[in-house]
């Protein structure tokens, strides 16, 4: 109850405060009631960060439309006009047809933040296309279901669609798809507290898998991934090890986001094992970081820097 009061004192102070550089963050009066119940669940879980949830609250940075922008936006516009039966004749006895409309469906309603309709939209373009569905459908279809139901905090469903991805990863020997899926799978099965299992699939099977071009970005998440699930095992040196890992990968690549939150899960690391003046100078990284975006971190910057300062100045007390 303490941390969600925090949490949301600092958003409260991020939205109105006009100096902020990441003021523009978190509440919308537009927030829909999936939305808000994402917002009020972002502080539950007590080993990573915040923004692991926040994330979920902007559909078009998680949500693969399939289509270009053009087509998008036509096929957006032409289902909020107040349009007739008539309208959709053109869809009548066509399954393909009506997949593609109930795809522009569901992805209107995920922008609107409607998740569980946007959900019932992607499962019924699903089923009118059965097995016989084109594979790049299916991989949308999936793995926009499966980033929905997680949300939703419906595991199961989420794991159902994310083994299918899988599935379609090997088939079509889409080794990036196929390593971004055991990564999911691992997140869910250590949200689920099956941490040798998640460890198991990272070590012994992800980072096993030649991704070619691409393999250091994988590599980069693989290692965030193995920071977070020996962290939440309470292995200190693992998870900082790991996470240096990642910040390195990160640097090397430029991913500025990817930076962003492996400072912080180091921060976080060093100040339960009482490295509070490292974990000070990771934060002061991390600040000038976000000058630059990526404001869904700015409430664990906030959270890490009032800890790491409290730890500095009453250490005798383990505050």
């Amino acid at each position: 109850m303490k941390m969600l009061k925090m949490l949301f004192l600092i958003i409260f102070y991020l939205v109105f405060n006009q100096n902020s550089t990441s003021a523009e963050i978190i509440l919308k009066p537009n927030f829909s009631d999936e939305q808000i119940q994402i917002l009020n669940n972002a502080s539950k879980n007590p080993y990573f960060l915040i923004a692991d949830q926040l994330k979920y609250l902007y559909p078009k940075k998680f949500i693969n439309s399939g289509v270009n922008l053009l087509s998008k936006n036509i096929g957006l516009s032409f289902i909020t006009i107040s349009a007739k039966p008539s309208y959709f004749k053109c869809f009548e006895n066509n399954l393909l047809a009506n997949a593609d409309l109930e795809g522009i469906k569901a992805l209107n309603y995920a922008y609107l933040g409607l998740y569980k309709l946007s959900i019932v939209h992607y499962e019924q373009a699903q089923s009118l296309l059965g097995v016989n569905n084109v594979v790049d459908n299916r991989i949308i279809n999936h793995k926009n279901l499966a980033l929905l139901y997680y949300s939703q905090n419906n595991l199961i469903k989420a794991s159902i669609n994310n083994e299918l991805l899988i599935m379609d990863a090997k088939q079509t020997s889409n080794n990036q798809l196929l390593i971004s899926s055991l990564i999911f799978k691992a997140t869910v099965l250590l949200k689920k507290g099956e941490i040798k299992q998640s460890e198991n699939l990272i070590l012994k099977t992800a980072l096993l898998i030649n991704n070619g071009l691409n393999g250091k970005r994988k590599e980069q998440a693989c290692y965030l991934q193995l920071g977070k699930i020996y962290l939440q095992a309470k292995k200190y040196t693992e998870a900082k090890w790991f996470f240096i890992q990642s910040l390195t990968l990160s640097n090397q690549l430029n991913l500025n986001e990817q930076k962003i939150e492996s400072l912080l899960l180091l921060a976080k690391v060093k100040n339960i094992i009482k490295d509070y003046s490292l974990a000070l100078s990771d934060l002061i990284i991390v600040k000038d970081l976000l000058k630059n975006g990526n404001s869904i971190y700015q409430i664990d910057y906030n959270l890490q820097l009032a800890q790491t300062n409290s730890y500095l100045r009453f250490p005798k007390k383990g505050l």
